[in-house]
């Protein structure tokens, strides 16, 4: 007799396999009201960094991810005692909803104007902070920055590669963020304090073993704080990881954060180059089933994209069973559940959601044509069975971290749906070309089994991506 947990199993790999029934589309004509962009301010410039890069690197990723109107101020100072004249005109935040501070200036020990920067933040100017702006303003004798901050660090440790560990996974901000995440070569900052009100969310190991956050958030008078002692080196910060995290916290702290984060939503009338309404993939009035409902996703994969929303995200390496199949047509390659089931039976390998097939593109591209196809168990960790040939005709592999352009769909996927997703996808890319480009085949999510109703069923059609941002 088979044990509950494998019953389970058949049903949600079953539910992945189900044949797409042919019911209406339902698609609700009214655009969502469209919120205005964020006006954001970056502070930037200094020494000791290529700013100039930097900047480019945060305004460009942050397009695909979030929706902001920027304001970049760069006044080419690179001597470390330098003032940024900005800070010394009135009410200088005033119109933005959020400063970024990525400004590196550390031999100004003027605590007038320190003071008179500080007001427009305690007054409730959201912040985030970025890197050397921990090591700004360090020659002064008082700590008013450094309560702002939220930490106070006056030195850093050799670079090596950080295995930056999330602290907070239920907070908004870390959802998504994987358990781990190894950087390159990078700074740890050394935090001698930790300020009241400081939330760690991330932290990595010196190489003395000595343990400081690299992300926080914190409040300051009426102000919402979110830090992070990186990224030293460009490389760190065109990561995928990095970017989502940055937006994720960027949103936060001026309220804007939902739960469609931290890629940047297009249900909006700006999606008129889409080839399919973003809400033909939605089913209006009906909550979708959870993504983990009937097995928990792998460990640090990013939750679900909701239905209707098109967004980056970045995955973990991992570990997957992989049956493959030829001259498969879109939608009828369910003869490769039965070599997946015997491998994951047989193995005692525990069930996670979802289950992949990835798609030959031809048979997106002509419609009755048939191709190459694989569906994909995930193991639940990369520790977890051996690699290389499995039970039958089923290989064990090991999945390079990779980023994904995702588009959450609900109800009904049949055929037409799949190819118009890919479409709706692939124009996505077009329209981010300076910033994105495809990288191999599109594939399939699905989430839950075919006992669940038609309508809560949550499924994704992805398209792999590469950064083009430059390093």
């Amino acid at each position: 007799m088979l044990s509950r947990s494998v019953r389970a199993g058949i049903a949600l790999v079953v539910g992945s396999l189900a044949s797409f029934g042919l019911g209406p589309i339902r698609a609700d004509d009214t655009a969502p009201a469209v919120r205005r962009p964020i006006k954001a301010l970056l502070v930037t410039g200094g020494p000791f960094h290529n700013y100039r890069q930097q900047e480019k690197i945060l305004t460009e990723g942050m397009k695909s991810r979030a929706d902001i109107d920027w304001t970049v101020v760069n006044e080419e100072k690179n001597e470390a005692g330098s003032k940024i004249a900005l800070f010394d005109k009135p009410n200088w935040a005033e119109g933005f909803d959020v400063v970024v501070h990525n400004e590196c200036y550390a031999d100004v020990d003027d605590a007038a104007y320190v003071a008179k920067l500080l007001e427009a933040h305690k007054g409730g100017v959201p912040a985030v902070v970025v890197h050397c702006a921990m090591h700004t303003f360090r020659s002064l004798k008082s700590d008013e920055w450094h309560e702002f901050l939220g930490v106070t660090t006056f030195r850093h440790g050799p670079q090596h590669p950080l295995v930056v560990k999330n602290q907070k996974p239920e907070h908004p901000i870390m959802k998504g963020f994987p358990e781990t995440w190894t950087t390159g070569n990078e700074e740890l900052y050394r935090i001698e304090k930790f300020w009241p009100d400081s939330v760690a969310l991330a932290s990595a190991e010196e190489t003395d073993k000595k343990v400081y956050p690299v992300f926080w958030t914190h409040q300051y008078g009426k102000a919402r704080v979110f830090g992070t002692t990186l990224p030293h080196n460009n490389k760190t910060m065109t990561d995928p990881v990095f970017l989502n995290l940055f937006a994720r916290g960027l949103l936060w702290s001026c309220g804007r954060l939902d739960d469609s984060g931290p890629g940047k939503t297009t249900q909006t009338r700006d999606a008129s180059k889409v080839n399919s309404p973003l809400s033909s993939y939605t089913v209006p009035g009906v909550e979708p089933r959870a993504a983990d409902a009937d097995a928990p996703l792998a460990e640090g994969w990013p939750k679900a994209t909701r239905p209707g929303v098109i967004e980056i995200k970045a995955y973990p390496g991992y570990r997957g069973a992989i049956a493959r199949g030829k001259n498969a047509s879109l939608g009828a390659d369910d003869v490769l559940f039965y070599p997946l089931f015997l491998h994951i039976t047989k193995s005692n390998v525990p069930m996670t959601s979802p289950v992949l097939n990835t798609i030959d593109p031809l048979m997106i591209d002509k419609p009755g044509s048939t191709g190459d196809v694989e569906m994909e168990f995930v193991y639940r960790t990369r520790e977890l069975g051996p690699t290389g040939r499995g039970i039958g005709a089923v290989v064990v592999e090991d999945r390079p971290a990779s980023s994904y352009v995702c588009l959450g769909i609900q109800g009904d996927l049949e055929p037409e749906k799949i190819r118009a997703a890919v479409a709706t996808l692939r124009a996505w890319v077009e329209d981010h070309k300076a910033e994105w480009a495809v990288d191999g085949k599109p594939r399939r999510l699905g989430y839950h089994s075919p006992m669940v109703e038609k309508d809560t069923r949550l499924w994704e059609v992805q398209i792999p991506v590469k950064s083009l941002a430059k390093q």
